[in-house]
């Protein structure tokens, strides 16, 4: 299990600060505009996680077999760390909903 998480963690760094960058510009929006981008946020995280994971697909292909070779499908990396961002996002727009 601890193997299987430090594999996970060494897969979401590769892309956390696209993944930061991301949440960031989707946390700037809401906290100009509010509640009222919620579906703009929606539809910005959607595309730019889609086009990236289109980009890792196509030029990091290589990388996953080390990942499938130690138990790892590419399905599950892009599950746990899509869902880990999209987390990290909710929290963060319910702190700022919350606080603002």
């Amino acid at each position: 299990m601890i193997k299987k998480l430090h594999l996970l963690w060494a897969f979401y760094k590769n892309l956390a600060f696209v993944l930061f960058v991301v949440n960031c510009v989707s946390w700037f929006l809401f906290f100009k505009i509010g509640l009222h981008s919620l579906t703009v946020i929606l539809c910005f995280k959607v595309f730019s996680s889609g086009c990236m994971v289109s980009y890792i697909n196509s030029y990091k292909k290589n990388e996953f077999y080390y990942y499938q070779n130690r138990g790892l499908s590419r399905l599950l990396l892009w599950k746990y760390t899509l869902c880990a961002d999209l987390i990290f996002l909710v929290l963060l727009l319910l702190l700022t909903a919350q606080f603002s």
